[in-house]
């Protein structure tokens, strides 16, 4: 069934799952981790770049490292391959829960920019919108 994966939280909100590299990962590898430690999900082969976000620090975590200022968050589209039950573990301690939803549930419960990033990706999935 199509859907749109999201993940939501601490805070309630809801997102796309996603992170940063961690030591010398590759782009691939952080990809893979971050999907299986927020959602549990591993993607399809196939996925490709969507658009890139460049992210000032306005606001700091205490505590995290910034090596980069301004930073730059890459978005990718693709087809979730498999969501395993195991309950997941978000090392960051921030997502509470994952849901696959309808494509117009996700644009109600998403952030502007998510919502955004959402309608750009849905003719990239051959999806309608």
């Amino acid at each position: 069934a199509e859907g749109v994966l999201l993940v939501q939280n601490r805070d309630g909100s809801w997102t796309f799952p996603g992170g940063r590299l961690e030591g010398g990962e590759s782009l691939e590898d952080a990809l893979g981790r971050e999907l299986w430690e927020e959602a549990r999900a591993t993607i399809a082969p196939g996925y490709q770049p969507l658009a890139v976000t460049r992210i000032e620090f306005v606001n700091r975590v205490p505590g995290r490292v910034y090596r980069v200022h301004p930073t730059y968050l890459m978005w990718v589209v693709g087809e979730v391959a498999a969501l395993s039950d195991e309950p997941h573990h978000d090392p960051a301690n921030a997502v509470v829960a994952r849901r696959v939803v309808e494509t117009e549930e996700a644009r109600s419960l998403l952030p502007e920019l998510e919502q955004a990033v959402l309608l750009a990706a849905l003719p990239a999935a051959g999806v309608g919108g």
